[in-house]
């Protein structure tokens, strides 16, 4: 096997590239936008539905105060509502409201612009632009492989673990699906 094909080399050329990607497509600005740690808990309350301070901190694999600080800004920002769990009175459920569905589809809007002009600036050619289309769908399955070592348990957001069963790319706008030249999306 070539040395650079071995699963060890493609690992880690993944795991550069993808990382340097994600890290400059989450600082793009949003006028009014949402800070990374306001994102998350608005794409992981989308995912879920409506559920608990404490299982959005777990699910987050962060502190429940800090989780706590997050949604108290986004309530102020009157992106999250809060009611009381109607199955347990003593709890509260968190849902995300019309401005927070709009708010975190600006941010994945604006992501998805960054990337279309990076990709439509003249750095890639039609063959390279139709190559990274194709492996897209790669990437996603690779994405809901990945489990922690030894465990058989689902990892947040997958398929297997999400109520719904349907994928996070199925869940997002028209312009966050690749396509290829000329397509339009679905």
């Amino acid at each position: 096997m070539d040395e650079d094909l071995a699963p060890e080399g493609v690992a880690a050329a993944l795991l550069a590239s993808i990382g340097v990607l994600v890290r400059r497509v989450r600082h793009v600005p949003v006028d009014g936008g949402l800070a990374m740690p306001e994102r998350a808990a608005l794409a992981l309350l989308d995912r879920s539905g409506p559920t608990t301070s404490s299982a959005l901190a777990r699910e987050a694999q962060i502190t429940a105060q800090a989780m706590g600080a997050t949604l108290a800004a986004l309530r102020a920002r009157g992106l999250v509502e809060r009611r009381p769990d109607p199955e347990d009175g003593r709890r509260a459920v968190l849902t995300m409201t019309a401005a927070g569905h709009k708010a975190l589809e600006d941010k994945r809007n604006a992501r998805t612009d960054l990337l279309t002009r990076a990709l439509t600036g003249g750095a890639f050619t039609p063959a390279e632009l139709d190559r990274l289309a194709a492996v897209a769908p790669l990437l996603d399955r690779l994405a809901r492989t990945v489990r922690p070592a030894g465990s058989g348990t689902p990892e947040p957001g997958t398929p297997d673990s999400d109520r719904s069963g349907t994928p996070d790319t199925a869940r997002t706008g028209p312009g966050d699906r690749p396509t290829r030249t000329g397509e339009t999306p679905q």
